[in-house]
């Protein structure tokens, strides 16, 4: 069957080229796996960032909006602030008063 050296070589040159061959394959097989796990992680990523921007879009509408009603808030509030101060400063002359 096998006779002399050059034989020999010849089927170790088959047997590492058939191994090298199935190495390459399984190293692919992983490479393309990594990739398409990597690109469904940077899909999540945009859905992500893609929610995070509609966020910031709804906030920002929302404080455009109720910029306009800034003003009138920050009054009612002075208005408040102003008849506690009243009322608490009426107390204490009734107080002074009584005694």
């Amino acid at each position: 069957m096998l006779e002399n050296s050059s034989e020999w070589l010849n089927l170790a040159k088959i047997f590492a080229t058939l191994v090298l061959s199935i190495s390459a394959s399984f190293l692919f097989f992983y490479l393309a796996l990594g990739a398409r796990k990597l690109f469904q992680i940077i899909s999540d990523f945009s859905g992500i960032f893609h929610k995070i921007d509609e966020v910031l879009e709804l906030l920002k509408e929302k404080l455009d909006n109720t910029s306009s009603y800034l003003w009138i808030i920050s009054e009612s509030v002075k208005k408040l602030v102003d008849f506690f101060k009243e009322k608490d400063g009426s107390d204490k002359i009734e107080k002074k008063e009584e005694q």
